[in-house]
């Protein structure tokens, strides 16, 4: 017997999505790894009044990577806060409205919309905390990553709306009420420490910090080096054990599948013995049935040995032949709709999944059929 299987398309999806999410884990754990291993090895910098000379001895006047500490300082006039007397260089402000509404019957849900979240940026620099006069001026603070990502909060307001009856009848009746609105203000305030990774190059007589022209990441930021440095090593954790993770159930789907493909293998193997067994036997019991009958002709006169056939028993002849070559008598029983109708060849020869010629229902297996 053989159970018919077709190709199992959800289980190869399955596999094919798994290995894509483990190589874009991969793919982070290296990068997380590569800029952990950049940042570390990033030449530290004091800045003083040897770093300008130390400049003008370098290739192109400019050192590839380098990490540099200070406190931040405006060139100019610096940002004013809307809402105090707080300086700043960098200026991040959202206004967001918070919504309630109804989503199916009387369930109301919470939901926000965003009025305005832009952040504006003036030219600074990085100067020494003991020593203002040594500084190194940042280029392009908007290509600098982690810039917005840990400024002081100068402003935090919720504003409720205060509406009149009518007006909460009218937003209850539309099925969307306003609850308020939240302001925050947050700037990269004068004086902040922060640290500055990237190109350092001697340009009109000042240092500058620029993006790296070799693809290493540009990174303006309050936290310490050693805050980013593991910041990317938890990153980097996460990601290595997610792609573990999808390489183990990767792995077993696969071993899986290949465990199916070689069983139907097998079972393809083994029907096909069979029906070869079947198909000889009944060669042979059709040789042996036409010898008989050419003993049985010659016994009663007929020379040509063929047995005397009413019109009756060639009506039952053929009603056991297969209904889809209608030569050869049915020999196979189908499971589990216990149809006998089909012969060894066409079942060899019919295509998988298949199905039934009389009721069409799915063949889950077939026995070979033995007449008395």
């Amino acid at each position: 017997m053989m159970v018919l299987q077709p190709i199992d398309w959800g289980l190869i999806t399955g596999i094919a999505t798994d290995f894509a999410f483990g190589y874009c884990m991969y793919k982070l754990y290296t990068y997380g790894s590569r800029y952990v291993e950049d940042i570390q090895k990033a030449t530290h910098l004091e800045l003083g009044t040897g770093l300008e000379k130390e400049l003008e001895q370098c290739t192109d006047k400019t050192m590839p990577y380098v990490c540099i500490a200070g406190v931040v300082a405006p060139v100019g006039n610096p940002m004013i806060s809307r809402y105090s007397d707080r300086e700043g260089v960098v200026q991040s402000i959202s206004l967001v409205e918070h919504r309630s509404k109804r989503v199916v019957g009387n369930t109301w849900t919470d939901t926000k919309h965003t009025i305005r979240d832009t952040s504006e940026f003036i030219p600074f620099l990085i100067r020494g905390a003991t020593q203002p006069d040594h500084q190194v001026y940042v280029t392009e603070p908007r290509s600098a990553e982690y810039l917005t990502d840990n400024l002081m909060t100068t402003h935090d307001k919720f504003d409720q709306v205060n509406s009149s009856v009518l007006r909460r009848g009218i937003d209850f009746i539309s099925g969307e009420i306003s609850k308020g609105f939240h302001e925050v203000e947050r700037m990269l305030l004068v004086g902040t420490q922060v640290i500055g990774i990237g190109e350092l190059t001697l340009e009109a007589g000042k240092a500058r910090l620029r993006p790296p022209v070799s693809g290493k990441r540009y990174i303006v930021t309050a936290l310490s080096k050693e805050e980013l440095i593991n910041k990317f090593k938890s990153q980097s954790k996460w990601a290595k054990f997610f792609y573990k993770m999808s390489l183990v159930i990767g792995s077993c789907l696969l071993t899986f599948l290949l465990y199916r493909w070689y069983t139907k293998f097998r079972d393809e193997q083994q029907r096909r013995q069979l029906l070869q067994d079947v198909r000889e036997e009944h060669r042979r019991a059709r040789r042996e049935a036409a010898e008989q009958r050419a003993r049985n002709g010659r016994q009663q006169g007929n020379p040509e040995g063929g047995d005397v056939i009413d019109d009756q028993e060639e009506q039952d002849d053929d009603r056991e032949l297969c209904v889809v070559c209608l030569t050869n008598p049915r020999e196979v029983v189908l499971i589990s709709c216990g149809h006998i109708c089909l012969c060894l060849d066409c079942t060899d020869l019919l295509p998988t999944p298949l199905l039934c010629p009389v009721c069409r229902a799915r063949v889950e297996r077939f026995v070979p059929y033995y007449r008395p």
